[in-house]
């Protein structure tokens, strides 16, 4: 190919040598573009990852707060009420690990992460409509509200990527 544009004249090489030099350009930047286009794409969808995370550990964040308050006191005079944290945010944790599942990744880890939830759910009383946690029923520890954290934690350790 060498000795073919060798053979023409100096402003058809000059010709040649400007469109080779064009196309090489182009080339250089629709691949410029497509990488910036993917790597933008790959931020946006961890962007979206990121929010929905914050927002699943924002929702139980008081709940941590008030059962390591009520774990610290040794009776249950002033203690704080945990259950009836937990009873009234429930809907509010739902919405949140709900909102979260899609992005559990890679998707085999979503049974681990339903298994997570129930769990958790598992400490509401049984045979009531709505969410009743009931800690006199957990007998795994002398305190029950580090039951409910770890099982918390265990909901929440699918934020960390």
């Amino acid at each position: 190919m060498l000795t073919w544009l060798h053979s023409l004249s100096d402003s058809k090489q000059w010709a040649y040598g400007i469109v080779a030099t064009a196309l090489a350009v182009i080339a250089a930047q629709v691949i410029g573009q497509w990488i910036n286009h993917f790597l933008s794409a790959r931020r946006a969808a961890r962007s979206d990852v990121l929010g929905v995370a914050d927002q699943l550990r924002d929702a139980f964040r008081p709940a941590l707060a008030r059962l390591d308050a009520a774990g610290r006191h040794g009776t249950n005079h002033a203690r704080p009420d945990a259950s009836a944290l937990l009873k009234d945010a429930f809907e509010i944790h739902q919405l949140a690990v709900s909102n979260f599942r899609p992005f559990v990744r890679p998707e085999s880890r979503r049974l681990q992460y339903d298994q997570a939830w129930e769990d958790y759910c598992k400490l509401a009383h049984p045979g009531v409509g709505e969410a009743e946690f009931v800690t006199e029923f957990i007998y795994e520890t002398d305190n029950p509200w580090s039951v409910l954290e770890k099982k918390i934690h265990a909901i929440l350790q699918f934020t960390e990527t």
